[in-house]
C-alpha cells in the first residue's frame, strides 16, 4: 500500500513487511508513479533498489517526521 505525503514536497512510500521510503518528488503524480512501480515489483518478487536520496531530503523527511512532534511549534519554526 502506497503512502502519499505532503509536506512542500510529495514524499511516497510503499508498505510491506515494514515501510519502504522510496522519496520526495516534485509533484503527486510523480510520486505516485514511483510508488507504483515499486509496489508492483514487491508484488512480483523482485528486488527494489530505492533511488538516490539527496540530503535535502532525508533532512526535510526527520525535521518533519521525527523532530516537529518532539518540540514547541515556535522552536519548530526558528
Amino acid at each position: 500500500m502506497a503512502n502519499l505525503l505532503n509536506s512542500g514536497l510529495w514524499q511516497a512510500r510503499v508498505s510491506k513487511d515494514g515501510k519502504l521510503s522510496i522519496g520526495t518528488f516534485r509533484s503527486k503524480k510523480e510520486a505516485q508513479i514511483e510508488a507504483n512501480a515499486v509496489e508492483e515489483k514487491i508484488y512480483y518478487g523482485h528486488t527494489v533498489h530505492v533511488r538516490e536520496i539527496l540530503f535535502e531530503d532525508v533532512v526535510q523527511e526527520w525535521l518533519y517526521n521525527h523532530k516537529k512532534s518532539s518540540v514547541k511549534d515556535s522552536t519548530f519554526d526558528n
